[in-house]
């Protein structure tokens, strides 16, 4: 019954109201529902092209947050087609723009490289040096010489994005606060750390300030981030902290979100979430067992943080770890109880 009253009350929604709602899930990174929403929308006769090309955009948006490239890539044809129809050249240059990421997705970097070079000779043509969308486009360049390992080339092309930023006043936008981050993640495959933390500590204020400490990429990206540098630099006790917060958010994410999902939806929360993103802490919880010692200045011999803490060993087992050297016990609650 309460799932028919939704579909009629879905019914007598405009599509723009309903765009509204299903562009609030994406926020929140409930990809399902708002794919749900998407293809609703599309199905519907009556809507006005430009509206269709923003749910076109913003449904492959949703497909790549699943982690599902080549859907993504298939709404972007779709897009793609009727911007060149509309003759929204910005609009197509967007929807290149977000080509490049599906590519990249894909590890397909010549595709990536090429759609993005497009996308800002598109921008460039009609004079659209001075805008957000440039910007972006420059950071995403960037990724894909990232990617490639050709750092030089990404330093530069992220520099460039966040000049483009800062001339627009644009300094405590969330889109600089990403261009700090991936700089800052080049600094570090090149070994520059104290570099690299500056960035990353700035970025991480930008994105708190603008969005706040509990949307989804604050620890998925700048905590993680900051943590990966600290665990190199064997900071362990800052680390710790780092990790602590990245693995709580995530366990309370799945816990949030499994309920509601189709059987697919949870096949792609736990690839993404916890054989990706916990890999790297499952790493770490490894490293901390051969390296127990702290090596911060100040930290007394004997004292209880040179043992690896507790709660690293409760979320590796409720990873599938092994067991833990210290033995503490393996649950889901025993994590959360430990914040």
């Amino acid at each position: 019954m309460c799932r028919w009253v939704w579909v009629l009350l879905l019914s007598l929604l405009s599509a723009q109201s309903l765009l509204q709602v299903a562009d609030s899930l994406l926020r929140q990174e409930r990809y399902g529902a708002a794919l749900g929403l998407y293809d609703s929308l599309l199905r519907r006769q009556a809507m006005a092209d430009t509206l269709r090309l923003r749910v076109y955009l913003r449904g492959a948006e949703a497909w790549g947050g699943v982690n599902k490239p080549q859907e993504a890539l298939g709404w972007i044809a779709s897009a793609e087609t009727l911007a060149l129809w509309l003759g929204d050249t910005l609009g197509y240059a967007e929807l290149l723009g977000w080509k490049g990421v599906y590519h990249i997705q894909r590890r397909a970097y010549a595709e990536a490289e090429g759609a993005l070079q497009q996308a800002i000779r598109l921008v460039e043509g009609v004079g659209g040096q001075s805008s957000l969308l440039y910007g972006v486009l420059w950071r995403r360049w960037g990724l894909v010489a990232q990617e490639r390992g050709r750092y030089e080339e990404a330093v530069e092309r992220y520099r460039r994005g966040a000049r483009v930023l800062e001339e627009l006043g644009l300094v405590e936008h969330p889109e600089y606060a990403h261009t700090l981050n991936s700089l800052a993640g080049v600094y570090y495959a090149q070994g520059r750390y104290g570099e690299a933390e500056g960035l990353y500590l700035e970025a991480k204020a930008i994105w708190a300030k603008a969005l706040g400490t509990e949307h989804p990429n604050y620890y998925h990206y700048f905590l993680y981030g900051l943590a990966r540098l600290y665990q190199k630099q064997r900071r362990y006790g800052e680390a710790d902290t780092l990790w602590r917060a990245v693995v709580l958010k995530t366990f309370t994410r799945i816990r949030r979100e499994f309920p509601v999902l189709s059987t697919a939806a949870r096949q792609n929360l736990l690839e993404n979430v916890l054989q990706a993103g916990l890999s790297a802490f499952q790493r770490y919880v490894a490293e901390r067992r051969e390296h127990p010692e702290m090596v911060e200045a100040g930290v007394p011999s004997g004292s209880q943080l040179q043992r690896p803490p507790s709660f690293l060993y409760r979320s590796h087992e409720a990873l599938g770890g092994d067991q833990p050297r210290y033995g503490a016990p393996s649950s889901l609650s025993s994590v959360e109880a430990s914040g």
